[in-house]
């Protein structure tokens, strides 16, 4: 549960340790297997979960993969079913890992600033044509009806339990 450029930070260093001369029974992580997870989404942090899976195999380990959602993930690792995820998004998941934090760890530092994006994006193309410039613009049928059908505008929120969907229906309501 780095952060990215921590993780890839100190991945890099594995890589490098991994990548010299060293007897395969000498190595840390022979006979160990680490049990990696992966979010459903594609972003940034499949490429950190796949040099984090690299790093470990230089070492002797064995890898698996789950694809699992990230506030699933801390349950399961409390439970010791699950050991690492380089997707966990501190402090838009606090509420999720402090009901567990107990028996986890954070490990690494720093946070995301601003929390990412928090909004809601269209295409520029349709913002300048319709001078669209903000939400309040949906209440014109004309308008939402550019996004969806009936009239209504169709919202793509985040995945559930992601503390982007909290502001989503906190907007919506």
């Amino acid at each position: 549960m780095m952060r990215p450029f921590n993780a890839l930070l100190g991945f890099a260093a594995v890589l490098y340790l991994g990548s010299t001369s060293v007897m395969a029974e000498d190595l840390p992580g022979n006979g160990k297997t680490i049990r990696f997870v992966q979010s459903e989404s594609t972003g940034g942090n499949y490429v950190i979960t796949k040099i984090a899976i690299e790093a470990a195999k230089r070492l002797g380990y064995g890898s698996k993969l789950s694809t699992v959602n990230t506030t699933l993930f801390f349950p399961a690792a409390a439970q010791g079913d699950l050991d690492l995820s380089m997707d966990v998004t501190l402090p838009q998941l606090q509420p999720s890992f402090d009901k567990v934090k107990d028996r986890t760890e954070v490990v690494g530092g720093g946070s995301i600033t601003g929390a990412g994006y928090n909004g809601y994006m269209i295409d520029k193309k349709t913002a300048d044509a319709y001078h669209i410039t903000s939400l309040e613009q949906l209440k014109d049928p004309k308008i939402a009806a550019l996004f969806g059908k009936n009239g209504k505008a169709d919202l793509i929120s985040c995945d559930p339990g992601w503390g982007c969907g909290d502001v989503v229906d906190y907007q919506l309501d």
